[in-house]
């Protein structure tokens, strides 16, 4: 309990103590070193952590990295960074740390999950974007007899909004939630029907940034045919209902729209070493008060994941849709994008994953002062990830970026170098 007491003791310090820090680098490590492994000593041998008895199971982890950024709020040029800064340098290290905990509690078919995970972020040269963030879900997934099965849950997501489309150097604070449920009652030996309820909250801190507010209510009725190695074909019907409570007619035009999706989905497994799922659909977006911008047209989304050794596998996507990137100004984006992502087994403890992406983003309207737009976003990244121990898992990582746009201000580049630890008990 001492150690308990003594890490989060350290932790506070660090914490709070961030003037003094940015003077004294070399004690503010020291001492966040010192309460991550005070408080990791303590979570190793807490009685509680297993509790095998009833079956439950707490899992307890704590996670920290440091982040460098060449480009943190992804400006296009060195004469805008001088305008805003005085000097053209927009690089920054970020320093990030949390603890987190799983609760999963089965009873008989029923199983009941807690997750949350706060995670600090401090900035070494712009402070004014140092913000605690994280996830939390909870979920019960049930079922009933041998032909009901389902889900009911809550989700959370606090975040720092992305500078790629918000045109701005102020901080806001992106927080959504979600509340879903679904049932699935098979009728038939191979036929199953499923439907699905979800409720989906978005909101910004910071004031100018009120209009993407968004409200969006999702109903799905879906039916499959399953084969005998539980592959499936299926089709799905999904109405979609987008509303933006701060959204008045002086500041974007726009204001509701209902989605409606009619999809072919799948899941193919033709060999024990690959698998091809997705959906395939043509959707029609409605506006309540504009039908000048009503939009239609096929989308699609596909995996194909292929193992190609036992130390060697790869996912290919691609996909076509309509959804908004994050934080953009418009709703009408046709995303085409194609991305390549092979994980390669080193050894029993080391891998290391790729990614290389490719989407064009085209903006049908941003607002009555910004034009449309169409952008191209390159994206290469390596990770590296090493279990040093059965608890702890050490991750190093490189990324880079690249979007050139018809509207140059709205081009920007960036590289990152990231190195992490993650302590799960």
């Amino acid at each position: 309990m001492l150690c308990l007491v003594f890490g989060l003791f350290q932790l506070g310090i660090g914490s709070s103590g961030k003037l003094a820090c940015r003077n004294n680098n070399k004690m503010f490590m020291k001492r966040l070193s010192i309460g991550f492994l005070c408080l990791a000593g303590f979570l190793a041998v807490f009685p509680a952590a297993k509790a095998q008895d009833s079956g439950d199971t707490v899992q307890f982890k704590v996670l920290g990295g440091y982040t460098y950024d060449s480009n943190v709020f992804r400006l296009s040029s060195d004469e805008i960074a001088n305008i805003l800064f005085g000097s053209p340098e927009t690089s920054d290290k970020i320093l990030y740390y949390g603890a987190g905990v799983t609760v999963r509690v089965p009873k008989s078919r029923q199983l009941f999950i807690f997750e949350a995970t706060p995670v600090r972020y401090e900035y070494d040269r712009f402070d004014f974007l140092d913000n605690t963030g994280g996830d939390a879900r909870a979920e019960w997934d049930w079922g009933f007899g041998r032909l009901w099965l389902g889900d009911v849950g809550y989700k959370y997501n606090k975040a720092l909004a992305g500078f790629e489309n918000r045109r701005t150097i102020q901080k806001s604070i992106r927080t959504t939630q979600a509340v879903y449920g679904s049932a699935q009652y098979r009728f038939h030996l191979d036929w199953s029907a499923i439907v699905r309820l979800r409720a989906d909250e978005r909101d910004y801190s910071l004031e100018s940034d009120s209009s993407r507010n968004r409200k969006r209510q999702t109903s799905d009725l879906e039916f499959r045919y399953f084969n005998a190695s539980r592959s499936f074909l299926g089709g799905r019907l999904r109405v979609a209902d987008n509303y933006f409570p701060d959204r008045t007619l002086n500041q974007l035009t726009d204001t509701g729209f209902v989605d409606t999706e009619l999809s072919l989905t799948m899941r193919i497994e033709p060999t024990g070493r690959s698998k091809l799922e997705g959906n395939v659909g043509y959707l029609d977006r409605t506006y309540d008060n504009l039908g000048a911008q009503d939009l239609d047209g096929f989308t699609y989304r596909l995996l194909w994941e292929w193992l190609y050794s036992d130390k060697l596998f790869f996912d290919f996507s691609v996909w076509r849709d309509l959804d908004p990137v994050a934080d953009a100004d418009t709703e009408n984006i046709i995303r085409d994008g194609i991305s390549i992502d092979p994980v390669w087994l080193l050894t029993s403890k080391m891998s290391l994953r790729a990614e290389l992406k490719y989407e064009i983003q085209d903006y049908e309207r941003i607002s009555s002062t910004q034009p449309a737009r169409k952008d191209k976003v390159s994206t290469l990244g390596l990770t590296l990830g090493y279990q040093a121990l059965d608890f702890l898992t050490l991750t190093f990582g490189a990324k880079a970026q690249d979007r050139t746009s018809d509207q140059p201000i709205d081009e920007y580049d960036y590289n990152s170098l990231s190195i992490g630890l993650e302590m799960v008990f």
